[in-house]
């Protein structure tokens, strides 16, 4: 949040035209948030505090100018610059309460959103995943984790902690909402998510949930080991592409491996748009024109290595997996040192070395195929790509 922030609260009557919302975010201090106790509209602060030249930026969006606002005093304002903006809420004969509804906003991974009211644009900035974060031991910022943007929901009651530490029990999604836009919150772990057949995970830290965001996406993840979004296994994406973004109608245009990264991240990611274009280590185009295409790609590329391959048909990067890994596994880097997986998030994590393509894994290794419970020995490479080629 940017350093200019001013903090002051919107008191206001109900206003009943021009398509304007409200709702409660007040601040009681005691351990259970109660709601619809004070009327605050906490959206307009978060907006005076980060403006630029193209719009006005809360949390993951930017209302874009030009774009209306309405005061207290029931008047409608245009604003199409980022002075205009500020002059009026420097005005001291009326004060803003809200934007003009139905408001159409950009999120900051590359697509368009109208929201009808201020509850459904309070609501999306409160789904906002944290921007450029790195856990660090349990502190994350807590965002609201829906259908409307994962494949997993929050477990309610949650507990959340204010930046002075003040522990909050949050008793619904509503509650949290309200809570979550007035000021900053994070997750205190350990905290529960549920997948859409109602099973339960509990997360214990920031890298765990990352880790279980990132399953939602809806096909194999670009390969990473280069330290960008660029690859998808040896190949080269040719920017632009369309891609499919859970909670999105329309396909989404990525520009860059930036913007397939956020997406990537957030487990938002819902299929490519056929057909897409890849590079071949050589340079060469390659039209992707189905899912077939893009197993038959991922299996030449042999050189990725033995463990990602083995990783294609766990569930990092398939839902539902077509087998488990049978822990632990062991291997031995590049440079001869010795590693040792005790479970799947260890060796996704190791994804992230650039060198990972050059594990060598001791054979034999176990799975256990989910299509019948049975485990079966991996003695080689070859028999990875087997299994592969067996999965649905």
């Amino acid at each position: 949040m940017s350093d200019k922030l001013i903090i002051f609260f919107l008191f206001f009557t109900l206003l009943s035209s021009c398509g304007v919302d409200e709702f409660d975010t007040s601040d009681i201090d005691i351990e259970m948030i109660e709601a619809d106790t004070v009327i605050v509209n906490d959206i307009m602060t978060k907006a005076r505090s980060n403006t630029s030249a193209s719009g006005v930026q809360i949390e993951c969006v930017t209302v874009l100018f030009p774009l209306r606002v309405i005061d207290d005093k029931n008047i409608i304002h245009y604003i199409n610059s980022e002075n205009e903006f500020h002059s009026l809420f420097t005005d001291s004969t009326f004060v803003i309460v809200d934007f003009v509804y139905p408001l159409e906003f950009a999120d900051l991974l590359g697509f368009n959103v109208v929201a009808n009211n201020l509850w459904d644009f309070a609501s999306y900035v409160a789904g906002c995943y944290p921007e450029d974060f790195t856990p660090a031991g349990n502190e994350y910022p807590a965002f609201v984790i829906n259908d409307e943007n994962s494949c997993f929901s929050l477990e309610y009651p949650l507990t959340v902690k204010t930046l002075q530490n003040k522990i909050l029990n949050i008793p619904d999604e509503k509650t949290f909402i309200q809570k979550q836009v007035s000021e900053p919150l994070f997750f205190v772990f350990p905290l529960t998510l549920k997948d859409e057949f109602g099973n339960k995970t509990v997360v214990t830290d920031g890298d765990f949930l990352l880790f279980l965001l990132s399953t939602c996406n809806d096909i194999i993840n670009p390969d990473t080991s280069f330290g960008s979004y660029s690859y998808f296994g040896c190949y080269k994406f040719d920017f632009p592409i369309q891609i499919g973004v859970s909670g999105v109608n329309l396909p989404v245009t990525v520009a860059n491996s930036h913007d397939l990264g956020n997406i990537l991240m957030q487990g938002r990611f819902n299929g490519f748009i056929f057909p897409f274009r890849l590079l071949d280590p050589f340079g060469q185009i390659t039209s992707i024109e189905s899912d077939e295409d893009i197993l038959n790609l991922l299996l030449a590329c042999g050189q990725k290595g033995d463990l990602w391959m083995l990783l294609f048909g766990t569930s990092t990067f398939e839902i539902p997996a077509c087998y488990d890994i049978v822990f632990p596994v062991r291997a031995t880097d590049n440079f001869g040192n010795n590693k040792n997986f005790t479970n799947l998030g260890q060796l996704t994590t190791a994804i992230q070395d650039s060198t990972f393509s050059g594990y060598f894994p001791e054979y034999p290794i176990n799975i256990k195929r989910n299509a019948n419970n049975e485990t079966v020995s991996l003695l080689s490479i070859d028999d990875i790509y087997s299994e592969l080629e067996n999965c649905d």
